[in-house]
């Protein structure tokens, strides 16, 4: 569109002077604006039709007439065609008579996304009429020309400019189509550039749908948002769908008019090269993409070349730190530049220079990935150098180079001028993208180098203004962002209290992981699809976005202050709107909230912890980990000597003892090992544990896949056969073990009924049909909600779940469970009942047990999806998969939700027990109290014992946890005893289950 003022919501119809139709049909009218200074135009109108809420035409009324020839001079170059050229790519005109007069008419396509773009210059009545806009507008132009000349508005539908043009330009397109079109790319952008990759993939894949619908399938324009969905998919590690998508873009953006889409994909192919590592031919990519943007913009190669740095003999300082380079502070004035710049840089230009100082950065993180911290730094200089030459910074390109510049230095041990740069770029970055993570993680990153220079109080200071960002827009970062945060505070103490520790707590709260974002993306939007008032809320915060991104294009455009400050109030309006909406959702729909990421403080925690109750939160990095204690009212904090890696190996290590032999035997469990990790984990704090009733971790990595009841407290006896298991000080003899994501499901959970009010005691849903690897491929792509395209991972996928055995004591143990506690055969719902149409519409809040007896697996295991899934008993097409997303979506009123053939050990012994954890804050969501599920799959009757004595024990009112710790302790000092096997000492056999909850 010709300005940024449009929103995604429908707009009333637009007041002014009647100018005709689109070509739909919508009615027009024509505005007076302001013109661009340097038009020179005698008065300029804007075109508003239909819905769309920006302008889809302009026409510009210039003093004096033209001729043939000085009409194609118009639109061969000057100031319009500089205006042109940044909106739109424009073929050579040709001439035409419009309304009797002689004209020049441009077919063009839209700078984002290639949406027909119509230019014509002409001339009448003693003036020249320059006029552009969509093409669906051209009946407008016409009309408007006409009218501003002094003549009468056609009112009709039909065109004389696309009539001449034809092809695509003939096509009928709703204004309100293509501003939603270009409202979506915005967002998409702006969401990107702020390393929001999940909703930048949403708002690229309704983009590309739309223009699909409008424009075709095998419209080559489409490469544009192809390759934007792409590569934001690939910035998710989900490759292969990306590199599919980007095949198709390859192979559309050959046949664009754009030579600059066709260098952008290139471009981003490269970064998607990148990002799998494969570095060698990420540079040849590179190298191509350069290349085309050189065809695309001639005179690029020249700047380039101008625009190298040049160290003088007497280089000062320069403000952010860099000494002896001409390229000096990006902050300063447009007019600092490097040599002897153009004096006009065309748009084409400028477009084709954005994109080659983006493949100078995306150069010197390969050459930092490298090890060659110069050469990094000389790569990012030259893209600093580029884009001061043309003075562009379009959403902070020149302070994230500057970053990479920053860390190349650091890498170089260059410490001083480390630290200056990446201040300067996290400052820089705050004003250019306030609130967002690229500034907060620059923060954290100047604060590591301040850190590494020995000043610890400068360093606190940058790591706390980059937690404030976090927190302000729910963001959370990698671990090893934040561990020298931590660091930091713990300052080589063995043990922190008081204010330290609190900080250290509220720091790790500021922890995430991609695991589970994009199951739990689908699962907001599916929710947002039941629930009105968390669809308003969503529709809210879209909008906010919308207007934010239109405050920033319209203050790079140099926007009069009045319009930047309409803009302010529209802002401040949306945020009081969304603020209403929030406190909506908080008051029908709580539960919304345990999908996002939340950074509850220690007080907010401490507030929920009851007498005997224990908070331990342990987060781990490459090097080592922190844990966090909390209990009567206060919080301690210790180093873990375990990381990350070590970990995985040790829960590894421990789990072999859970996986029976040829002959079906089952290997010892490690106690000695189990002991060691015990004193690692919870031995520092063992005295401020004791006399604790219930012990709640939250944990990260590995560790979410061991449950801590197999801890072992004591120096273990030898283990010579089962029976000796029973002398074992497991920790779950001591206390009462439960579970939660994080900090802020607790929280969350605890502030929600203490007990369930549904009438019925429980309904189970048990067993699992084998499936064909069509009806696996047909579930996969409805459980993908048919997005395409389909990645070859799940024809892989397909094929390994029709190979899934069936679960012989899974209805038993439902059909068994119901009848103990009265449900009968109305409760149990086995088999072929057993299906995502019959949970949907179960009525599931009437139960205040909730039983799943079915295969359960995780992303981990299937890599076509990103959520973890329920198996049903189905056995057809898409009834035979549940999703995490289906589950948040469901309506729960339980005391539990129990899925008792869940195995949180991925392809070869690897950890999903980040994504179990996603699974379980799914049924949070749905809203239940507590999820209870194993870790491994136990075909045997102990598990259907265990359920059903501990289900009843629940039923009566014991609360879950408890129940399953007085089952657990029973089995063990009951193995060997009457009727129980002695194998039953085994951990195998009692310790699968854990309960998750507050």
């Amino acid at each position: 569109m010709l300005a940024s003022t449009s929103a995604l919501a429908q707009q009333p119809a637009p007041a002014g002077s009647p100018a005709g139709q689109t070509r739909t049909g919508e009615a027009c009218v024509y505005v007076p604006v302001a013109p661009e200074p340097v038009m020179r135009a005698r008065q300029t109108v804007d075109i508003r039709c239909g819905a769309a809420g920006d302008p889809v035409a302009r026409v510009y009324q210039v003093d004096g007439t033209s001729d043939s020839a000085g009409l194609a001079a118009w639109t061969a170059s000057g100031v319009w065609r500089g205006l042109l050229d940044s909106r739109a790519f424009c073929e050579r005109s040709s001439a035409m008579t419009l309304a009797g007069q002689p004209a020049a008419l441009l077919a063009c396509a839209r700078r984002s996304g290639g949406v027909p773009y119509v230019a014509v210059a002409t001339a009448r009545g003693g003036s020249t009429f320059l006029g552009e806009g969509l093409s669906t507008a051209a009946p407008a132009i016409e009309a408007t020309i006409a009218a501003l000349a002094g003549g009468a508005a056609a009112g009709g539908r039909t065109s004389t400019i696309t009539t001449a043009l034809g092809g695509r330009y003939a096509a009928t397109y709703n204004a309100a189509d293509a501003d939603r079109y270009a409202a979506l790319m915005r967002l998409g952008a702006r969401h990107n550039i702020e390393e929001e990759y999940g909703p930048a993939e949403r708002n690229y894949r309704e983009a590309l749908a739309l223009q699909q619908r409008l424009f075709g399938r095998d419209n080559p324009d489409q490469a544009d948002p192809m390759a934007h969905l792409a590569m934001n998919i690939s910035n998710q590690g989900r490759f292969d769908e990306a590199s599919t998508l980007f095949r198709r873009a390859e192979a559309l953006a050959a046949n664009t008019r754009d030579p600059l889409i066709r260098a952008r994909v290139r471009q981003y192919v490269a970064q998607h090269l990148a990002n799998q590592g494969r570095r060698a031919q990420a540079r040849a990519a590179l190298d191509d993409a350069e290349a085309q943007y050189y065809v695309a913009a001639p005179d690029l190669r020249t700047l380039v070349e101008r625009a190298t740095v040049r160290p003088p003999a007497d280089a000062p300082v320069v403000a952010y730190g860099v000494r002896g380079q001409l390229f000096v502070d990006p902050r300063r004035d447009e007019g600092s530049r490097i040599g002897s710049s153009p004096a006009v840089v065309t748009p084409n230009t400028e477009w084709a220079a954005q994109g080659v100082a983006e493949i100078y950065r995306t150069r010197a993180l390969l050459a930092l990935g490298d090890n060659q911290p110069e050469q990094s730094q000389a790569y990012a200089s030259k893209g600093i150098a580029l884009l001061q030459a043309v003075g562009a910074d379009p959403g902070g390109v020149r302070w994230r180079i500057v970053r990479v510049a920053g860390l190349g230095a650091a890498a170089g041990q260059n410490l001083n001028r480390a630290s200056s740069e990446l201040g300067g770029s996290a400052r820089g970055l705050s004003d250019a993208l306030p609130q967002s993570q690229p500034a907060a993680k620059t923060y954290f990153e100047s604060g590591t180098v301040r850190l590494q220079r020995g000043n610890p109080s400068a360093a606190l200071s940058e790591f706390r203004s980059g937690a404030q960002m976090l927190r302000a827009r729910r963001n959370t970062v990698p671990s090893e962002t934040v561990f020298p945060y931590l660091d930091a505070l713990a300052s080589g103490s063995r043990s922190l209290s008081g204010p330290r520790a609190a900080e250290m707590f509220d720091a790790t709260q500021l922890i995430g992981s991609g695991v589970t974002a994009a199951f739990v993306a689908q699962a907001a939007l599916r929710m947002g699809s039941a629930h009105p008032s968390v669809k308003a809320l969503q529709d809210q915060e879209q909008a906010l976005a919308e207007l934010y991104q239109r405050r920033d294009i319209a203050t790079n455009a140099g926007a009069d202050a009045s319009v930047v400050q309409d803009i302010d109030r529209q802002v401040a309006d949306a945020t009081k709107a969304r603020d209403a909406a929030e406190q909506a959702v908080r008051r029908d729909f709580p539960n919304y909230f345990q999908l996002l990421h939340g950074q509850p403080t220690a007080a907010d925690l401490l507030a929920r912890l009851g007498a005997g109750d224990a908070f331990l939160q342990i987060v781990l990095g490459e090097k080592g980990g922190y844990g966090v204690l909390a209990r009567d009212g206060a919080v301690t904090a210790y180093p873990i000597n375990l990381s990350l890696a070590q970990a995985a190996q040790t829960v590894q290590a421990l789990r072999r003892a859970f996986m029976p032999d040829a002959r079906g035997e089952l290997p010892p469990y490690d106690v000695a090992l189990a002991y060691d990790l015990y004193q690692k984990l919870l031995g520092p704090v063992a005295a401020r544990l004791a006399g604790a009733r219930e012990l709640i971790v939250a944990t990260d990595g590995a560790l979410q896949s061991l449950p801590f009841a197999l801890l072992v407290t004591q120096a273990p006896p030898p283990i010579t056969g089962p029976a000796d298991y029973k002398q074992v000080a497991w920790l779950v003899k001591s206390m009462t073990l439960s579970y939660v994501p994080a900090a802020q499901s607790l929280v969350l959970l605890r502030g929600v009924a203490a007990r369930s009010r549904a009438p019925n005691a429980y309904v189970g849903y048990g067993g699992f049909t084998p499936i064909s690897t069509a009806a696996a491929a047909q579930a996969l792509q409805v459980a993908r909600d048919g997005a395409t395209p389909v990645p070859a991972a799940c024809g892989t996928d397909a094929r390994e779940l029709a190979t899934l055995p069936p679960l012989a004591l899974a209805a038993s143990e439902v059909a068994l469970t119901a009848d103990k506690l009265g449900a009968g055969r109305a409760g149990a719902h086995i088999g072929p009942a057993f299906s995502r149409s019959s949970v949907q519409r179960g009525g599931l809040d009437r139960y205040r047990i909730v039983h799943f007896a079915s295969h359960a697996l995780l992303p981990t295991e299937l890599r076509c999806l990103q959520q973890p899934v329920v198996l049903t008993g189905a056995g057809t097409g898409g009834e035979a998969l549940l999703t995490a997303a289906d589950i948040a979506a469901l309506r729960l009123d339980a005391n539990l939700v129990v899925l008792s053939a869940c195995n949180t050990a991925g392809p070869d012994g690897r950890s999903a027990g980040e994504a179990f954890s996603g699974l379980a804050r799914s049924f949070f969501t749905a809203g239940t109290r507590g999820v209870l599920a194993s870790h491994w799959n136990v075909a045997d009757e102990s598990t259907t014992l265990m359920m059903i004595n501990l289900l009843t024990d629940t039923a009566k009112g014991t609360r879950a946890p408890v129940s399953l710790r007085n089952v657990q302790v029973g089995m063990i000092d009951g193995a060997g005893v009457g009727t129980d096997p002695v194998r039953w000492a085994h951990p195998f056999y009692w310790a699968p289950f854990v309960y998750a909850g507050g």
